[in-house]
């Protein structure tokens, strides 16, 4: 039967037990991509449009109240710093060096929630490749016991553990891709937020503490 024409529990079945492995962390990976997407795009912003409306909120009056419920009502990390800084001022005078210290503190906390669980999509897209060559180890294992156990024969006695060696091989690189592809582009992600947080340190300190 032409691999391309089985189904996927036929697959499963040819790929040997490693398949189930590799089903787990595909289900793994998919979990984490969603859950990281879905995140990432809640948190999406125009960050300039929104230091705009930083200032401008702040040029209207003293009350800081109004920041606050600007930065509740924007979601993603940089609002939540801007927050967190407000909040600080509100408090209590604080100096300019201080409300950097407390804001940059605040920042890394914000970059590690962003890495969240991306951990465990690089395990996935590292681990998937060699659960497919153990599979295909196996695979090649069988072939040469079955073509032992015949004595003699063609192609036919080593096809089934050939196609096993295949499946798992081929199985093993379709979870990799996907996973190692979607770290990348959610650390580029990270590394932008962790940037566009930089400078809203710097917005909060020329509006917050200005000269201090």
């Amino acid at each position: 039967m032409n691999i391309a024409d089985m189904g996927f529990w036929q697959l499963v079945s040819r790929g040997g037990g490693t398949m189930w492995l590799l089903i787990a962390c595909s289900v793994i990976s998919l979990g984490v991509m969603l859950e990281r997407f879905i995140y990432f795009r809640r948190c999406r912003i125009n960050v300039h449009e929104f230091f705009l409306r930083f200032r401008r909120t702040h040029k209207k009056g003293d009350d800081l109240g109004a920041l606050i419920v600007l930065c509740d009502e924007t979601p993603g990390p940089l609002p939540a710093l801007l927050k967190e800084g407000v909040r600080r001022v509100m408090e209590k005078p604080v100096r300019r060096d201080e409300l950097e210290a407390q804001l940059q503190r605040h920042a890394r906390w914000q970059i590690v929630e962003m890495e969240k669980f991306l951990s465990i999509l690089a395990t996935m897209g590292a681990i998937s490749p060699f659960i497919g060559l153990y599979g295909t180890v196996l695979g090649v294992m069988n072939a040469f016991r079955d073509l032992a156990s015949a004595g003699s024969g063609g192609a036919t006695v080593v096809a089934s553990g050939i196609a096993q060696a295949l499946v798992a091989t081929a199985a093993g690189l379709l979870v990799a891709i996907p996973a190692v592809a979607a770290y990348n582009y959610f650390i580029r992600v990270v590394r932008r937020t962790a940037t566009e947080l930089e400078l809203g340190i710097g917005e909060a300190l020329d509006v917050l503490a200005p000269g201090k």
